[in-house]
Parts: structure tokens; sequence; C-alpha cells
């Protein structure tokens, strides 16, 4: 047993670096596959009383294992268990040091498990750090657990800090005297020593002038030095008002590798005159985190911007962005369809597929009139619109692109692009808005495959069927993302699209407006629903000519409406936005005969019409639940102020 106990020596060395030398109470090896106890090797023993029958009980029920093992080891266990201060973490205990839980973490790959918990018998109360190390024994192959428990109490007030330090999270324990302004390092991780050699750190050093100049050397930041950050005057400061602070920043090391590095600071006395902090590496976390970042980001340009093959925009915007732009009587849709692109995909790989697709798009771009709209609809679809297109219009641009595409085939035989494509004009036909159109076109384009063959489209067909159920459940898509009346965002689309962007953008300045018709009822009570809901789609055209295409529009429900925007340049320019917004529907109310004056005026009468607007912003990591809780908040004290006006307020983001 003497290489056991020396290896069980040389782990308790190695974990005394992380708890500041802290006292052991107790330690001992236990023989797993045996079930059987080897040795106590406790420097100071702890004797517990013998479990209550409530608690055998307690114990027996809760973790049915115990009844395997072997009453001996079984009965040390909980009575060990029954000193854990409360019931979470006796079950822990319980569950982590039986005899299954040592195999399991054993056979997942580990050997190592650390417990944190307020240790009380009649001898001693205290907090208490219990280590399992687990390795199999080199003569007869039992797998040998060790346990040492050992008093942190010192660490008690700081929990977060030792629960990162027993579980090696941490690299970094310093102390920072703030009276004589210098910093010491009680523990150092090999990696963090090698690189404080690098940069000429060692023992305890000036705070202010050696170890701050050094952070701001390696560490590299957006913002602000670090420095500022962590001076002595910031530290005391944020600790004084939230007891604890935290800073994460970015590690440049001498073989110019960055690391990301989180240091929490929390007191380390009751003087407040030393401060702890605990450094520890997060670049894993952090690179998980970019990971969900980036895949957020490729989620919400599906849902809101590009197409990642194409660059076009994707679906969900080309409907947006043509339903803005839409004309009922000078507009022409333009279908065109890569015909060859699964047999591609399934043949020669979709990296050939995407590449050819590409061009397609490509030379259809580059080959129509100024001011024309081009997007990826769905699978090898590329939509066009056309405003100001009449019959044969489209004949040139036709003509351009069969010449671009007669080109590429010639000098890429093996990859050839065959297309079909349709053309279909708005004022062909009465009442006609886009998704009418698009089924329009998209039947012509079943047509032209069926011409060419791709493939034959009687009306009992399953590949026809399948055709018009993609355009049906186009259709139904897109009526399920926008609001029938008014063509914007309905409310739960709406609201998700904010969302997304705020967490995916937490650093822009952000905006969100809630918009209100005023007296609207006494609109529909006196012109009839046919004219408030005119009222209603004449604002929402404000809106769209008002806001970029970028920001996100929304009906929230009824006469109520929200727009968000992103990257704005500050509150001059909001309160501009919220003024051209009340003028132009002041002047579209007026136009209508639904308001006596054209003027804005101070006060507004019980029947008076106008639009009032709730106004929140933010420079800061913010939640879109609460943005808009404090926008509707200001809508209502706009409201209340005489109507016909806007009311900022501000949003101070996500505390720490």
């Amino acid at each position: 047993m003497g290489g056991i106990s020396e290896y069980f020596y040389d782990e308790v060395k190695f974990f005394d670096r992380y708890i500041m030398n802290s006292p052991v109470l107790s330690a001992s090896c236990y023989n797993v596959t045996k079930d059987v106890m080897i040795s106590n090797l406790a420097a100071r023993k702890i004797t517990p009383p013998e479990p209550n029958a409530e608690f055998l009980s307690f114990a027996l029920s809760k973790c049915p294992d115990l009844k395997d093992q072997g009453s001996l080891t079984r009965d040390n266990l909980i009575k060990a268990a029954a000193l854990v201060g409360d019931k979470e973490n006796q079950l822990n205990f319980l569950r982590s040091f039986s005899r299954n839980g040592i195999l399991e973490l054993y056979e997942s790959g580990k050997s190592q498990k650390y417990l944190i918990y307020d240790l009380m018998t009649s001898e001693v109360t205290c907090f208490v750090l219990t280590q399992l190390v687990i390795m199999k024994e080199t003569d007869t192959g039992d797998v040998i657990a060790c346990f040492v428990t050992k008093d942190i109490s010192r660490l008690k007030h700081f929990r977060k800090i030792a629960t990162m330090a027993i579980n090696s999270i941490c690299e970094c324990i310093s102390i920072i005297d703030t009276q004589e302004r210098t910093v010491s390092f009680e523990s150092v991780s090999d990696d963090l020593t090698r690189h404080f050699n690098d940069v000429g750190i060692d023992g305890k050093i000036d705070y202010d002038t050696t170890f701050t100049g050094i952070l701001d050397a390696t560490a590299k930041e957006d913002d602000i030095p670090i420095s500022e950050k962590v001076s002595i005057e910031n530290l005391v400061r944020e600790l004084s008002s939230k007891g604890e602070y935290i800073i994460i920043y970015n590690l440049e090391t001498k073989q110019g590798d960055i690391c990301r590095k989180q240091v929490i600071f929390q007191w380390f006395d009751n003087d407040h005159r030393y401060i702890a902090a605990l450094q520890s590496d997060v670049s894993t976390t952090y690179r998980e985190e970019r990971y969900q970042l980036d895949k957020l980001n490729r989620d919400l340009n599906l849902k809101l911007g590009k197409d990642q093959v194409t660059g076009l925009p994707n679906k969900n915007s080309s409907e947006i962005q043509i339903s803005e732009r839409f004309n009922s009587k000078n507009s022409a849709i333009m279908l065109f369809d890569l015909t060859n692109l699964i047999y591609l995909n399934n043949t020669v790989g979709r990296d050939i597929g995407n590449m050819l697709l590409y061009q397609f798009a490509h030379i259809i771009s580059v080959s129509l009139p100024a001011g024309s709209f081009v997007g990826r609809y769905t699978g090898a679809e590329i939509i066009v619109m056309c405003n100001g297109m009449q019959h044969g219009g489209e004949k040139d641009c036709l003509e351009a692109i069969a010449q671009k595409i007669g080109h590429y085939n010639s000098e890429n035989p093996d990859c050839l692009i065959e297309y079909v494509y349709s053309t279909v004009f708005a004022s062909d036909y009465e009442d006609c808005d886009f998704t009418k159109l698009y089924a329009e076109a998209f039947r012509k384009l079943v047509d032209a495959k069926n011409k060419k063959g791709i493939p034959a489209a009687a009306e009992g067909d399953l590949n026809y069927q399948l055709q018009e159920m993609s355009s049906k459940s186009r259709e139904l898509e897109y009526n399920s993302q926008h609001d029938g009346l008014t063509g914007l965002l309905n409310k739960t689309t709406g609201l998700e699209n904010i969302a997304d962007v705020a967490k995916l953008y937490p650093r822009r300045y952000h905006v969100m407006f809630v918009m209100d018709i005023d007296n609207f009822k006494h609109i529909n009570d006196t012109f009839g629903h046919d004219f408030g809901d005119a009222v209603l789609k004449k604002t929402a055209d404000i809106m769209r000519t008002q806001f970029r295409p970028s920001d996100i529009l929304v009906r929230y429900g009824g006469d109520e409406f929200i727009a968000f925007m992103t990257n704005v340049g500050g509150p001059a320019q909001i309160e501009d936005k919220a003024m051209n917004l009340i003028e132009a529907v002041d002047k579209m109310l007026f136009e209508c005969g639904c308001r006596k004056t054209g003027v804005i005026t101070a006060t507004a009468s019980s029947d008076s019409t106008g639009i009032s607007i709730g106004i929140v912003w933010t420079d800061k990591p913010a939640v879109a639940s609460e943005m808009f809780v404090q926008a509707d908040s200001a809508l209502y004290d706009a409201k209340r102020a005489g109507k016909n006006r806007f009311e900022i307020t501000r949003n101070m983001g996500i505390q720490e």
C-alpha cells in the first residue's frame, strides 16, 4: 500500500495549492472492488454519532443502490452523510461516495470529484471540502478511492470562489492589499506561472504600476484599458456596492495565443482591507458561447436576412421586401428555376450544386434593370420583382440572361446551367397582391417545366400535386407570420424577431417604438370599420417609408404597432424620427377627413385623432420583453399628457 499512500499524499499536496493549505480533518482509503476500508490517514478524526432511524430510512429510500453495498462501508457512509448540513448536499454526498457512484465516475473516465458543504457535529461546525481521488492498484487491478476532508471555513464567506477553486477551474488566487497597494499570488497554475515568468511577475509586487501595467500590455480589450477596470479605487467602489465584481478579458501569451480569462473579486476580510481575486480560464466556455452565438446568427439570417449560398435575400426577407414594394398596377414577378440542381446535388454533391446555384443567381442579378429586386425564394427558385415593367419589357433582360448563361455553359460543358422561367404582370389581374401573383407565376413555371418534360404535370400527377401543395404551404407560412390587413409582421413573429436581434447584438444601440392611434374607436364609430381598416393600412405604409428596410415593423394588435431599430445615432435622431412619424400620420388623418386640423396641438379633445408613441432606447445588453414593457408604459404617459405626442425613456440593460 506504500505506492497508494505516496500517490494519495501527492494529490493532497496538489490540492492544497488551490485552498491555501487548509487543515485536514480526515483522510481515508477505500477498496471499491472488494468493498472494504483499507486505512485511515486522518490528521484529525471526526467520530460521527449513530444516525437516527428517520435518516436511515431517508438515505435508503433516496439511494436504493446503497442496499447493494456491504453493511460496514454503507453504515460508515450514512453516518458521514448525517453530518452534512442540508438534505440536498446529503443526497449528493451519498450518491457521489457510494460504491456504485464511485464506480460510475471511474467508468466515465474521471478520476476526481469534489464536494463542499457545511459539516456539523458536537465537536466542530465548519465549512469543509471533501476530495475523492480514484485510481487502480497496479498489482491487483482493484479500484481504490482516496478521500480527504479539509476545513475551508476561511473561504465560507465567498462560496463562489471556493466552488471554482475546488473544481480546479481557477488558475490563480491572488490577494490585493488595498492599503499597501500590493498584490501577492497564493496559488498559481503551471501554465500561468510560465506566463508570469515571461512578463516578469514574481512574488508580491506593486499593484498600481507593475501589475496593472503588465495587464495592459498583455490584455486585449475592445473598450477601456483593463487597468481602469481593476484599479483599486474601482474595485473598492464595485465591491462596496455589489459585494462581488467580475471582469472578463482576452490575454495574449508570449507565443501569441489568445486566452479568455474571467476574474472574480470579493472581500477577503471583514475589515475590507484585502481583496481576493480568483482568475479562471474560460476559453472553452467562450468558444462554446461563440459557437452558439454564430448558430443564432445563422438562424437569424435564415429568418430575417440573407441566403447562405447565393448571398441574396432569403425567402422570409424576400417576402417582406417584395410586399413592401409591391404595386398592384405596375409590378412584374419573374421566377427562375435551376432545373438540374437536385440532379447535381444527388450525383456530384451539394458543393457543386451550390456553386452552380450561386453562378445562376449572379447572372440573373447583373442582367436586370436598375431597381429590380432579386432573392432566393426556395430550393432552386430565384424570384425577381420589377416595378414599372410593361409587357415586352422583360425581353431585354431575358435575352441578356440567356446570353450570359450560354457563355458560361460553353466554358463549363461538364456542369451546365439548365433553367426555366415565368413572368407575370400585376396589371393583368384584378385586386392582385404579391401572394396571388406569385401563385400564378409558380403555376406558369410548372407549365414551362412540363413543356421541357420536367416532369409531366397532369392534374392527377403526383409531382404536380406536390408542387401545388408546396405553393400553398408557402402561402400558409407567409400568412402565419404576417398580419393579413397591413402586411407587417404579426405579434408572435415580430416579438420573436426582436428578441433574436436584441440577443444577437447585445452591444448595439437599440430603440423600440410602441405606437397607438389616438381615439381609433371614434374613427370606426364615425366612419365605419372599412374606413378604419384603410387608416391602419395607411399607417403601416407610413411606417415602411419612415423606417429602414432592416428595421422590424410589427402590428401588435388592433391599432397598436411596434418598430424596432438597431444601430441608431442617438436620442436626437430618435426624437426626429418620432416627430416625423407624428407629422406623417397627422397629415394622413387630415387628408382622410378624420382630423379637423393638420397642425399638431398641445392638447387633444376626447375625439381628436393622431398617434401617440412610447419609446425606449438602450446602449447596453437588454431583454426585449422588458424594453416593450417600458415603451408601453411611456406610450400611456404620452396619452395621459395629451395624446398625439411621444415620450422617451431609457433601459439601463441587464444588471449583473
